[in-house]
């Protein structure tokens, strides 16, 4: 597989122009390179770039004609590969400044950037490789995984037995224990209590119960529905910003902001045109998106009992929706027996893709992408004036690391060593067209 590393830079993206009038008359102007850039990608080259569709198969014999195309035809389903790209900019944010001595027919006047030194302002503290927030191989594996049981169909598993449980635990109390053997003198009290306190709830427990079962059974349909498709799923880790900071009051002194000159970097911003440059501060803003697209195919027996036995529960719980509640329809309720066989066959089934789940779904493909921009901020505060001039007070500077890098899974997961996979799990990837050769992926 052609995996290249390709880079390229530019020395600048801007250049600015600059102006120095003195007493009125123009004495120096210019352009000045700022703000340059590089980038360097890692990933996967067809070989095949600029040419049509069909031309880079020309070239081929019979026999790897044969061989390509069956490579293609066995990945209709992925056409992604890991993929890494990073880029690094520097920006100046004040290219278009005035400032001016008073009255400018008998002092300086200028006109362009005002610069700040980033190499310069970088020896005044320790500062971070853009690298160090970058996560590592475990990092990417970990949020692989945790994306993957996200996503999985059979998460489904895990959503349902916790669904199961909250109705277990939430079965209502049935009326009239209470008051069952009580002397006549006490049931005629009790038997409005126990309305009021037992039968009453207990019709909003039920229906609360039966709308449950629906609604369970709704994802069991649509679980059984997805079987043998591909199922594509996107999820995410969400976003997440902050900051670091690295430089809280240093001294800009030292050439640290200075103004263009066609001779060189101008002395005149000390001499002329400020009394202090004033103060640095340096911080970094961190912003981490993690996302991740797959598709998985799986297989659900039809045969499972609980499958069948769907539509009459359904009808038995439906029933219980529309059932007008008095004392004696709650006491014929009394047994409900068919939600004992309900929860039975609910647990059988979900214990039935927990087995699932350990080998049976499988991954056409799944990637987890890991998006990570650090802007390092300059800002330079509290430049003073001289007297008579105006101009302005501060001035701001960037550099800007940006990545980009998607990881692919295996078949089975992030992270998994394909040495260590049972005969079982290649046979099922070799079913689904998965491998080249017995024991050897795509």
């Amino acid at each position: 597989m052609p995996i290249v590393t390709s880079s390229r830079s530019e020395p600048y993206s801007s250049r600015v122009k600059y102006t120095y009038l003195l007493n009125g008359g123009m004495v120096d102007y210019g352009t000045v390179d700022l703000n340059p850039w590089s980038q360097t990608t890692t990933s996967f080259r067809t070989g095949g770039l600029y040419q049509s569709p069909d031309s880079r198969y020309e070239s081929l014999t019979g026999e790897q004609l044969n061989r390509e195309i069956r490579v293609e035809a066995v990945r209709p389903y992925d056409s992604g590969h890991n993929f890494s790209t990073r880029i690094t900019s520097e920006f100046q944010w004040n290219v278009n400044s005035s400032i001016e001595q008073h009255p400018s027919s008998a002092g300086v006047s200028y006109q362009g950037p005002i610069v700040l030194s980033l190499p310069a302002i970088d020896t005044l503290y320790t500062a971070p490789s853009f690298t160090s927030y970058l996560p590592t191989s475990s990092q990417v594996t970990t949020d692989g995984t945790k994306l993957w049981s996200m996503a999985v169909p059979t998460a489904t598993e895990v959503g349902l037995a916790a669904f199961l449980g909250e109705l277990r635990e939430g079965l209502p109390q049935l009326p009239g224990r209470s008051i069952a053997g009580a002397p006549g003198t006490r049931k005629s009290g009790q038997e409005y209590l126990n309305w009021k306190f037992g039968v009453q709830p207990l019709k909003a427990d039920l229906q609360k119960l039966a709308r449950g079962i629906t609604e369970f059974h709704l994802r069991v349909r649509q679980f059984q529905r997805d079987s043998g498709r591909n199922v594509r799923r996107k999820r995410r880790l969400g976003e997440s910003r902050r900051e670091v900071e690295l430089l809280s009051d240093g001294s800009a002194t030292g050439g640290l902001v200075y103004t263009p000159l066609l001779f060189g970097n101008s002395d005149v911003f000390n001499t002329q045109l400020y009394l202090s440059p004033g103060r640095v501060s340096v911080h970094d803003i961190v912003e981490e998106q993690t996302t991740f697209a797959g598709a998985y195919t799986y297989y659900v027996s039809e045969a499972h009992s609980f499958l069948g036995k769907l539509e009459r529960y359904e009808q038995l719980a439906n029933h219980a929706l529309g059932l007008e509640f008095d004392p004696q329809t709650a006491w014929q309720l009394t047994p409900w027996s068919w939600l004992v066989d309900w929860f039975t066959d609910a647990g059988a089934f979900i214990k039935n893709l927990t087995a699932l789940s350990n080998d049976n779904v499988v991954a056409r493909y799944a990637y987890v992408m890991h998006h990570r921009k650090v802007t390092r901020m300059y800002s330079v505060t509290g430049m003073r004036l001289r007297t008579g001039v105006t101009g302005p007070t501060a001035a701001t500077a960037s550099k800007t690391f940006e990545s980009k890098t998607r990881t692919a899974a295996t078949p089975y997961g992030f992270g998994i060593d394909q040495s260590a996979w049972s005969a079982g799990r290649f046979a099922i990837l070799g079913a689904l067209g998965m491998t080249r050769a017995p024991g050897v992926l795509h």
